[in-house]
């Protein structure tokens, strides 16, 4: 579950109660990194359903 699914061509669903955060964080390819990204920065990228 890529949480940049449009860049495989695939659809992106998120949650309505963190579109709801200010913020969102998701693994950024290992078991010890984070990435923190503003919800609405996220939105605008990835344009989720």
């Amino acid at each position: 579950m890529p949480p940049f699914g449009n860049l495989y061509g695939l659809p992106t669903y998120v949650e309505q109660s963190l579109a709801e955060q200010d913020y969102i964080v998701f693994e950024a390819g290992t078991h010890t990194d984070a990435i923190k990204m503003s919800y609405r920065d996220y939105e605008k990228i990835v344009k989720p359903r």
